[in-house]
């Protein structure tokens, strides 16, 4: 039921806009709201008052049940009797690193605000995706794009840029032309890109470009034929005055024959430069489905809003200021998809539809519809990886942030996993151009770097630090004969073989691996140039499944040691090793690690616990082998493997040498040998 009725408290509330201070600054309104929460709930159930039910439901949303009882008991009582108060920030809220002005009241709640269009312009936190905000919210976006085409040159400015291959021509924006495709033959223009989520099921897009449709889309393109999603993306960048558009359906030709294979593998590598030339790249973050559009968010607030009077400086007649719950500032689906993944993080900038308001992101900040704002410019280390050779962040900035990025990405979903190398392939090539500034080896393979080939072997499973994440699993084939059957996309030392988030690189709890440490290296290239570890290649450009290079071994030697897993649960060994993962979680995810030799530990105790060598952790969570075998990377760590055939071995985990037992793998019984790793 939705009310609108007021309760007298309320109805006696004027809200006063005071004038700005010298320095242009808006004070903030403080106004005493009821006496108590009790008089609040008691205004709620009586079901009389539209912002007392708002205030209710919010409260009741943000603390539990217990600290409300102890507030309408009074054994919480409220500073000096001051009761419940309004407190209005006129400018919206302070960027979240710095203090909230609000920090002086015992408890505080935030909702939005907004007002009538007259005084939107005056006020942030209008919800635009309400029916019938077209106009707020493209004075929302293009006020985002004026700020940043004039305050940060890191974003590019408005200069045209080389289009892609092709791009839907809008017409002029005055005018009512139909969409055209566009070969561009790389002239230069001002465009939009779509990112999204196709959907699943058949028939999610009824138009799309095929190699029949071609001819006849450079004449026109039926609009009304086209996914929801797709026709929102044309009204967008017409309603910003665009008259280009990206969207990867309607421009990269689809199917599964040869021709439409090879264009769509050439089209992915050039994603860097679609979205990275792009003036703006739209986002419908809240569509899981390209079929359901994206403009109009589907959530519903669990109060509606409600309006108190407000008079604002200048504005001669009270209006409505209303009043809402606040808002997530999630993106929603597209930020669970991998294919979405390089299309946010290549962007200038990105207007994104998120599950509950629009955003703005840009190079230098983040702009939300609620007010709240981010500055993170200088923090943004993937820009200045590029551009910059002395970026001061990182010791290490390049492979720091590779495995930032990584272990993000790990955590995107697949339609098709086979897509895996093709969804990460403009992001690659970008880094390959940030290693090269550094170091003479470029060479990517299979998701790692040659150059940093110890660290790069040493990822895990994400459940380490956190068991509740989803446990990595092998791909599967989605069409095809095969179909539900697991495939093999990568090889098993590469953290892409496998689909689920994983950890790598240096975290609070993780060991750090760094190029420069190599004096704690005990693994190394068989080449007799100690620098090469295949001698093949696997390019950031290889994005077609059926062309990876597979098998694809690595040329390896060092010492590799037989282990048994004990039969000992791990909560029985209190011994220390590196790791410094929390005990609760080495428990519920490590398994004790003997020597195959030695007989086994029936139980651990002082007499025992230096038999255990090793904690691993291994890549699949079903059943571990009785015995594996373990090869040291570094001082104290290695990985867990199976072999193969003679000489040929294929990654089960990783483990960490526990610290008695470091001797262990320099033993005479353990001579450096030449191995492959598949």
């Amino acid at each position: 039921m939705i009310m609108s009725g007021l309760c007298d408290v309320c109805a006696d509330l004027t809200l006063q806009r005071p004038a700005n201070d010298p320095q242009g600054n808006t004070p903030i309104t403080v106004v005493s709201h009821h006496e108590s929460l009790a008089a609040l709930k008691k205004c709620f159930d009586s079901k009389s008052c539209a912002v007392c039910h708002l205030f209710w439901t919010g409260i009741t949303g943000k603390l539990d049940d217990e600290n409300i009882a102890a507030y309408l008991e009074n054994k919480i009582p409220l500073p000096d009797g001051t009761g419940l108060v309004l407190v209005i920030d006129w400018q919206g809220p302070a960027p979240e690193s710095l203090s909230d002005p609000r920090q002086f009241i015992h408890r505080w709640l935030v909702f939005d605000i907004f007002a009538s269009l007259v005084a939107g312009t005056l006020l942030r936190g209008r919800d635009s995706s309400w029916p019938g905000e077209d106009q707020q919210r493209t004075i929302t976006a293009q006020k985002w794009l004026e700020n940043c085409y004039e305050y940060h040159p890191r974003c590019g400015g408005k200069d045209p840029m080389p289009m892609p291959t092709r791009v839907i021509d809008l017409g002029a924006p005055e005018g009512k032309s139909r969409p055209r495709l566009l070969i561009t033959n790389g002239v230069k223009g001002r465009y939009v890109a779509l990112s999204y989520c196709w959907g699943t099921g058949r028939g999610i897009h009824k138009l799309k470009l095929r190699t029949e449709t071609l001819y006849d889309f450079q004449v026109a393109i039926d609009e009304q034929l086209m996914t929801r999603a797709h026709r929102e993306g044309l009204q967008i960048a017409r309603e910003l005055g665009y008259q280009y558009i990206w969207i990867d359906a309607l421009c990269i030709i689809q199917g599964s024959d040869s021709l439409s294979r090879d264009d769509w593998a050439r089209e992915a590598i050039r994603i860097p430069q679609v979205y990275g030339n792009a003036e703006l790249t739209i986002v419908a973050g809240r569509s899981e489905d390209s079929r359901n559009g994206f403009i109009s968010a589907t959530y519903k607030p669990a109060a509606p809003p409600a309006s108190l009077r407000c008079v604002l400086p200048g504005v001669d007649q009270s209006t409505d200021l209303w009043l809402g719950l606040k808002r997530s500032r999630d993106i929603g689906p597209t930020d669970q998809r991998a294919w979405c993944f390089q299309e946010s993080i290549l962007s200038r900038r990105i207007i994104s539809y998120n599950k509950e308001q629009l955003s703005f992101k840009c190079r230098e900040r983040e702009d939300h519809e609620d007010g709240h704002w981010n500055f993170h410019g200088r923090y943004d280390g993937w820009y200045d990886l590029i551009t910059n050779p002395t970026f001061p962040l990182f010791a290490e900035p390049v492979f720091q942030r590779w495995y930032e990025l990584t272990m993000e990405y790990s955590k995107r979903s697949f339609f098709d996993p086979t897509d895996n190398f093709a969804a990460l392939s403009g992001v690659a090539l970008q880094f390959q151009k940030a290693v090269a500034l550094k170091h003479s080896n470029t060479r990517y393979l299979a998701g790692l770097w040659e150059v940093d080939m110890i660290g790069g072997l040493l990822w895990r499973s994400a459940r380490i630090i956190d068991p509740s994440q989803k446990p990595l699993c092998q791909p599967t084939a989605v069409s095809g004969p095969s179909t539900g059957e697991s495939i093999v996309i990568a090889p098993s030392w590469s953290w892409m073989s496998l689909v689920g988030p994983i950890r790598q690189g240096k975290g609070e709890h993780d060991i750090p691996i760094l190029v420069h440490e190599k004096d704690s290296f005990h693994c190394f290239p068989a080449n007799p140039n100690g620098k090469t570890w295949s001698s093949h290649d696997w390019h950031p450009s290889m994005v077609k499944y059926e062309d990876l290079p597979l098998p694809f071994p690595l040329q390896a030697k060092g010492h590799i040691r037989k282990l048994r897993c004990s039969k000992c649960p791990t909560f029985t060994y209190h011994g220390f090793s590196a790791w410094q993962y929390k005990r609760e979680h080495l428990v519920q995810i490590a398994i004790l690690m003997e020597a195959a030799e030695n007989q086994a530990v029936d139980v651990v105790n002082s007499t025992t616990y230096h038999q255990i060598i090793a904690l691993g952790q291994f890549d699949l969570d079903q059943s571990h082998p009785v015995e594996c075998w373990a090869l040291r990377l570094t001082t104290h760590e290695g990985l867990l493997l199976e072999q193969r055939a003679e000489g040929s071995f294929a990654r089960l985990g990783v483990f960490v040498i526990t610290m008695a037992n470091h001797a262990y793998f320099d033993s005479p019984r353990a001579p450096l040998m030449s191995f492959s790793l598949i």
